[in-house]
């Protein structure tokens, strides 16, 4: 079973890489970690948008790279 990450998981992802490497802190727009954090899991009735754990992993990546992967 794949466990979503939650924004509070990604924001402190977030900031323990600002503290290792530098960068800023903030959000650009708050409210889009929120919206993103359960992309990898949409669906519609039994359809998975994006199944399997690479996939979902990709549409995580995506997001931080602000990149469009699918």
């Amino acid at each position: 079973m794949t466990v979503p990450l939650t924004a509070s998981d990604i924001r402190d992802i977030h900031n323990e890489m600002v503290r290792r490497y530098g960068g800023l802190n903030g959000e650009y727009e708050p409210g889009l970690i929120d919206f993103m954090a359960g992309k990898p899991f949409d669906g519609f009735g039994e359809l998975e948008y994006y199944p399997g754990l690479f996939i979902k992993a990709a549409i995580y990546g995506g997001f931080c790279n602000k990149t469009t992967l699918l």
